[in-house]
């Protein structure tokens, strides 16, 4: 009989120790959260870090990698979304929202200065999520890649179809310049 409410007792205690510590994480999921809300993304990328330390595994895992994900992305620390990123990939668990994870991709991989990466994601989340609501502004960031990777003669029609759908006129005339200004001549006729 003893050892019967000795046992209950442990699996009780190991219950609420449990508990405790699931608790402990879904604040440090909601902090984060809120910091992000209140434009703090440094201290959001800490909590969502932290979040995952105590919580490597779990349903909001690959939520918080994507998040983490951003809020590198606002910070300007575009190496920090692509590790983030790649431990969702390997994670297995992206796969609801791979037109999101390629996006991000793509975005993270062009502010590191990885143009064929940013190129190639952009493209595969382009041609294979083509409803998505997050094509046209990978279109834009497709651009601006292909700009960066000096891949003009690519970039041209693009931007030229993009410009015809009344797309960010700015951000396009600026790529165009980008083009006119390093195209070797005879490209240009």
């Amino acid at each position: 009989m003893f050892k019967t409410h000795c046992l209950c007792a442990s699996v009780v205690l190991m219950t609420l120790i449990l508990i405790s510590t699931l608790a402990s994480s879904l604040n440090l999921y909601a902090q984060a959260e809120e910091l992000s809300g209140q434009g703090r993304h440094a201290e959001s990328a800490l909590k969502y870090e932290e979040y995952l330390k105590k919580k490597p595994v779990g349903s909001l895992v690959p939520a918080a990698l994507m998040a983490l994900s951003w809020e590198y992305l606002h910070i300007g620390y575009a190496d920090g979304a692509l590790k983030a990123l790649h431990r969702l990939r390997t994670s297995g668990k992206h796969v609801r929202m791979m037109d999101l994870y390629l996006y991000t991709t793509g975005i993270a991989n062009k502010k590191a200065g990885h143009y064929a990466n940013a190129i190639r994601a952009l493209e595969n989340m382009i041609g294979e999520y083509p409803e998505s609501r997050l094509v046209a502004d990978a279109e834009l960031y497709l651009a601006a890649s292909l700009v960066g990777d000096k891949k003009y003669v690519e970039a041209m029609p693009l931007i030229k179809t993009l410009m015809e759908k009344g797309r960010a006129p700015v951000e396009l005339l600026i790529l165009r310049y980008e083009i006119l200004k390093n195209m070797p001549m005879h490209l240009l006729m």
